[in-house]
């Protein structure tokens, strides 16, 4: 089906990544929250392009700004009111400056998910404060960076990630624990730097004792051998597995996850791990830790603190079967109200209005 044949107004998510990373599988979901909507993505060419196909959603291949241009034209052309979901500060200006020509009823929302870079991420978007459009921050703590940055209160509105019904159907269950001492430990994670994945190698170094856990990595990135080197050459229980395309099979095999980075806007995995009915321990910075609360639905760490980690990991190994079956309980209670698909599609309803 064609955007010409469908006659439901479009919802459009304009995405500057053809990954598969948290913002491409989150633009996924929120489409999959609007069925009065027909869905169309623009994004480059990657991995993203298969899960479009299966799920069929219209897709404009952006290559270049001429195919963003000729896609927004084509558009704006056919259709008198449009839903956009924007996450790069040059689709807003194209957006813009093209509707000033067609003056089409737009509902514009400006999706901030963050990422590695503080000033590509929220730095430019006080730009945007005289724009007539929302920007939506997927956690408080993407919110307080924004305000930060001199993004107006009355521009920011915070709504949460989610799992659509048929991801969650996707996602395999761990049984519940019979006994304590979890040992099998899991990072889904890209593997660069800004994402922390050294530092579960530190802690391992500094504490012998830690090596009573086995960790796995699914991800890929620019430190990958790196730390594959590190730990073969330190005896550390710790295996890189690169891309993994069944991750949400995979999680329901693992004790826990762990994530480290302590700048993430949201993490979706956590929201994953969840569902696959497995604990998660969480940095206490970052927005992880507006989704954790610690010893309540999850565990955390004192931020970039390997000591700390080492400490919480401890903690974790002690916990008996009773205690994690407890963590998991509430983790799904979590997930069942706060970030359960109709609240967060509820929210965004509430801000698309043209």
């Amino acid at each position: 089906m064609t955007p010409s044949s469908d006659h439901r107004p479009p919802m459009v998510y304009m995405l500057h990544s053809g990954n598969l990373f948290g913002t491409e599988r989150m633009a996924l979901e929120t489409l999959t929250g609007f069925p009065d909507y027909q869905p169309v993505i623009m994004a480059p060419p990657g991995p993203l392009m298969e899960e479009i196909r299966r799920r069929g959603i219209f897709h404009y291949p952006i290559t270049s700004k001429a195919d963003l241009i000729k896609a927004l034209v084509e558009l704006l052309r056919k259709h008198k009111h449009l839903v956009f979901m924007t996450t790069a500060l040059l689709d807003v200006l194209c957006l813009s400056a093209l509707n000033f020509v067609f003056r089409r009823k737009l509902s514009h929302l400006h999706l901030v998910h963050g990422g590695a870079s503080d000033h590509l991420s929220y730095g430019r978007k006080k730009w945007m404060n005289h724009m007539k459009l929302t920007q939506v921050a997927v956690s408080d703590y993407v919110r307080q960076r924004l305000l930060m940055y001199g993004v107006k209160p009355e521009k920011i509105q915070v709504v949460g990630n989610f799992l659509s019904a048929e991801t969650l159907a996707n996602i395999s269950r761990r049984a519940a624990f019979q006994t304590g001492a979890p040992l099998k430990g899991v990072i889904v994670s890209r593997v660069i730097p800004a994402k922390r994945v050294h530092l579960l190698f530190e802690a391992m170094e500094r504490h012998s004792d830690l090596k009573m856990f086995s960790f796995d990595v699914m991800g890929v990135g620019g430190q990958v051998e790196i730390l594959r080197a590190r730990a073969q050459a330190g005896g550390l229980p710790i295996e890189l597995k690169g891309f993994v395309d069944d991750v949400h099979q995979r999680l329901a095999g693992y004790d826990f996850l762990l994530h480290l980075n302590c700048e993430e806007p949201f993490g979706m995995v956590i929201l994953e791990a969840i569902a696959a009915g497995i604990p998660v321990l969480v940095p206490d910075s970052g927005g992880t830790a507006t989704i954790i609360t610690n010893q309540s639905n999850g565990l955390s760490f004192k931020a970039d603190d390997p000591d700390d980690l080492a400490r919480a990991l401890r903690d974790l190994h002690k916990k008996n079967a009773h205690q994690l079956n407890q963590l998991v309980a509430a983790a799904d209670q979590l997930l069942a109200n706060t970030y359960h698909i109709d609240t967060q599609v509820a929210a965004y309803r509430a801000l698309l209005s043209p």
